[in-house]
């Protein structure tokens, strides 16, 4: 499931632009595309 985000400045867009990536290679590479969802998701949990 995907959420809407509020994109509050370019970088933090760039930063959840990187899921629709990592979703992406997660057959190709699943511990590092899920490592980097994890770090992605408590940035923004840090931001809410």
């Amino acid at each position: 499931m995907v959420e809407a985000l509020y994109v509050e400045d370019a970088d933090y867009f760039d930063k959840h632009a990187l899921i629709f990536d990592a979703a992406q290679n997660l057959a190709l590479d699943p511990q590092r595309s899920l490592d980097l969802i994890g770090s992605i998701a408590a940035e923004h949990d840090k931001r809410a």
